[in-house]
C-alpha cells in the first residue's frame, strides 16, 4: 500500500478554507487539474456524502465519490474509477484551526494490484497524484491568502 501525505498552512479562517477545498468541482483553479465536474450531487449537501466527481489531471481521468463529509473539518473520498487496475483505500482532507489560520492535511492511500510492475506503477502514480494534490493545496493557499491573509 502506498500513501501520499501532504500538509500546508493557510493563513485564512477554517470556514473559508473549507468552502474552497470542499468544492472539488472548483479544483480547476489548480494548474494540474484540467477538468473537475460534479456528476452527481451529494445526498444532503451538493459536495457531501454521495457526491460523485470526475477529475481529469495529468492525462488521467478518475471518478471519486465522497464517503464522509464533516464541515468544516474533514471530507473523505474513494476513487471508484481509474485507467488501470487500482485499489484506493481512501483519500482524506482534514482542516484544523491553527496559528491564526488553517492547517490542511491531504492523505491518499492506494495500491496497484498488478504482478511484477504494480510497485513501479504505484511510485509513478504517487508522483502524479502528489503533483496534483500539491498543486491544489498550494494554489488554494495562494488564492485564500490573497483574500484573507
Amino acid at each position: 500500500m502506498e500513501a501520499i501525505e501532504l500538509d500546508i498552512h493557510i493563513a485564512a479562517p477554517i470556514e473559508q478554507a473549507w468552502e474552497f477545498l470542499s468544492d472539488q468541482e472548483g479544483y480547476t483553479f489548480a494548474s494540474q487539474v484540467k477538468e473537475a465536474k460534479l456528476l452527481q450531487e451529494g445526498d444532503n449537501e451538493r459536495n457531501g456524502v454521495g457526491a460523485v466527481l470526475k477529475v481529469r489531471a495529468m492525462g488521467a481521468t478518475i471518478l471519486w465519490e465522497i464517503v464522509d463529509f464533516d464541515p468544516p473539518e474533514r471530507f473523505e473520498y474513494h476513487i471508484t474509477h481509474f485507467p488501470i487496475p487500482f485499489r484506493h483505500e481512501s483519500g482524506t482532507v482534514v482542516l484544523t484551526s491553527r496559528d491564526g489560520g488553517t492547517h490542511a492535511s491531504w492523505v491518499s492511500s492506494y495500491e496497484v494490484p498488478i504482478p511484477l510492475i504494480g510497485r513501479i506503477l504505484e511510485l509513478i502514480i504517487g508522483r502524479v497524484f502528489g503533483k496534483v494534490h500539491q498543486s491544489v493545496l498550494t494554489q488554494a493557499k495562494a488564492k485564500l491568502e490573497v483574500r484573507y491573509g
